[in-house]
């Protein structure tokens, strides 16, 4: 017995896009969020103060982790 051929997948037609008639609206600029300048400072000397505190020679922590 021979198997009957598949028929030919049938083609799609491609589907035209049309763009707005009209342009769309834009956000607007992004609204600015700068980060207080106390919350800036804390940030970058806390850290310091810490390492410096750890990396002191006479502290304890220096020689225990040498």
């Amino acid at each position: 017995m021979r198997p009957s051929p598949t028929p030919p997948p049938a083609t799609v037609a491609p589907v035209a896009l049309h763009w707005p008639a009209h342009k769309p609206k834009g956000s607007g600029p992004p609204a600015p969020h700068r980060r207080a300048l106390t919350v800036t400072m804390l940030l970058t000397t806390v850290p310091a103060l810490l390492a410096v505190a750890v990396l002191r020679p006479g502290s304890s922590t220096a020689r225990r982790n040498r």
